[in-house]
């Protein structure tokens, strides 16, 4: 009887849970403060690296702002080389444009010897687009066995703050459903965070920047201070858009859109100005269709990883799988490590 009524429990749990969580987690309230106080500017250095006295500050100023731009097609990634030059800029830092080179059985292998040389080649390139801005940089070319490995190895050498990678995999073949790609790989172990990029103009065409927000905890306020960063540094205006359920009571609504203008308040550009121009609160049964909706008169759409350290790798809600199918604009995919 009590291993029956213990099989009805887990039954009931299992059914119950994910209902509940639907209706309610959204009625959570999160104080300003609370969201804010991990770190207001998630992308700087954690606490682990800070100096033996315990000094954040002395860490932050010691060490540089650094972005780490993996370089596949130099073509391809000019945008996204570009963008990292803005973001470095703006903070002060530096680069880390980095080859990667397939590893041999053999150091003295030929094919990895001239494969050396091109990856040389293509460091190079990048490391010289920083000039255009007086943005320091260090080229690196690594030996690895995968890509994922050779960009998250050099991160955490180089103590850096982002890793900001382009986007042009395929997700759904069978080798990435098997093995996960080199995207899911580097979101699954890499110890800062993370910025996949599809960009499809370049980044001084990037004027209007839109961020769905679906809460309030600590990792989503995180991804809308990426956003204002984002936005500071290429001179764009932010819109942040909540969509809830039709039932949600207006009070709750406009509690949640006063909450979140108290969060943004604290996070303004170089020259003092807000970037987040508008928030708008959005009562409708589809999330994704709405987003998809709003986001046509949008350069950008930034949006949050929903992050697992799991064997599946990279794991997205069902409202992000879509989005990121169906927009047309440009996208970044932004997530943060599991400390």
């Amino acid at each position: 009887a009590v291993f029956n009524g213990v099989i009805v429990l887990m039954l009931v749990t299992a059914i119950a849970g994910p209902i509940a969580t639907k209706q309610f987690a959204s009625q959570l309230a999160v104080a300003p403060s609370s969201a804010v106080a991990e770190n207001n500017n998630p992308l700087y250095l954690d606490k682990n690296d800070n100096d033996k006295d315990g000094s954040a500050d002395a860490t932050t100023h010691s060490h540089p702002f650094t972005i780490v731009v993996p370089i596949f097609n130099p073509r391809a990634d000019q945008h996204l080389i570009e963008t990292a030059v803005l973001l470095a800029h703006h903070e002060a830092g530096q680069i880390v444009p980095l080859a990667i080179a397939r590893s041999y059985a053999h150091m003295d292998d030929p094919i990895l010897v001239d494969d050396l040389k091109r990856r040389k080649i293509l460091a190079q390139g990048a490391s010289d687009t920083s000039q255009t801005l007086s943005v320091k940089s260090i080229p690196v070319v690594r030996i690895a066995d995968d890509e994922a490995t050779g960009i998250n190895y050099t991160a955490r050498e180089q103590n850096a703050n982002l890793v900001m990678m382009g986007w042009n995999e395929d997700t759904t073949g069978l080798r990435a459903r098997l093995f996960g790609t080199t995207l899911e790989n580097v979101f699954w172990a890499s110890h800062c965070p993370v910025a996949a990029m599809r960009l499809y103009d370049e980044p001084s065409n990037i004027q209007r920047i839109l961020v769905p927000v679906r809460d309030l905890m600590p990792k989503t306020i995180h991804t809308v201070r990426f956003a204002q960063l984002f936005a500071d540094a290429h001179h764009a205006k932010v819109t942040l858009v909540h969509v809830c359920d039709r039932r949600t009571p207006k009070s709750q609504m406009a509690q949640f859109k006063a909450d979140l203008e108290a969060i943004i308040s604290q996070g303004v550009g170089q020259n003092g100005e807000q970037t987040v121009d508008r928030i708008k609160t959005i009562a409708h049964d589809s999330v994704s269709q709405t987003i998809l909706r709003i986001a046509n008169t949008f350069d950008l759409v930034i949006l949050r990883s929903m992050r697992r350290r799991t064997a599946g790798g990279l794991m997205v809600s069902d409202v992000t799988t879509k989005l990121l199918r169906e927009l047309t604009c440009s996208v970044v995919l932004f997530g943060e490590p599991h400390l």
